[in-house]
């Protein structure tokens, strides 16, 4: 049902947006950039504005490629800051083509999805971060450490200079 969808986007943190070729707009739904009305269209120029100013590069080919109406899909990563962010979030943006006309064959409607990896960027960041603590640590104090792996039966020994491999 459309609730369920409706619920799903909103728990996910997704945005999802259509793209309609002749008007130039969008029509997106849980959408902090449109107060989350999805009667109340958005620009090219509305997602410019949001967008990271090192990060328009990144993100224009993708709209080159709904104003060409190509019918070719994309994905993005950049970077959005909308008035309920303190910080820029990192997102990825997925368009696809949707409908086409059948006797131009040109697309006409493209569909997409905008997803905020914020957290799980940052995590992987923390996450090295400490294990490049542990590999000094263990670099510094002459601690060998090591792991095995089942599927090809070896023992990686780290003495923090280089990794040594054995098979059994």
């Amino acid at each position: 049902s459309i609730r369920k969808t409706e619920s799903a986007i909103k728990a996910l943190n997704i945005v999802f947006w259509e793209f309609d070729c002749n008007t130039q707009m969008f029509k997106s739904y849980n959408e902090p950039i449109n107060d989350y009305n999805e009667n109340q269209l958005i620009t090219l120029e509305d997602y410019y504005i949001h967008t990271h100013p090192d990060d328009l590069d990144k993100l224009r080919p993708g709209n080159t490629i709904m104003l060409q109406r190509l019918d070719k899909s994309y994905s993005l990563d950049v970077r959005i800051k909308t008035k309920y962010d303190k910080d820029w979030r990192f997102c990825s943006i997925i368009g696809i083509p949707f409908n086409k006309d059948e006797q131009s064959g040109l697309i006409t409607q493209y569909i997409g999805f905008r997803r905020d990896n914020t957290e799980v960027i940052e995590l992987n960041r923390e996450v090295r971060e400490y294990a490049n603590k542990i590999r000094y640590i263990l670099s510094s104090s002459g601690i060998l450490s090591w792991d095995y792996n089942l599927n090809s039966k070896t023992i990686n020994i780290y003495s923090g200079k280089e990794t040594l491999e054995s098979h059994l």
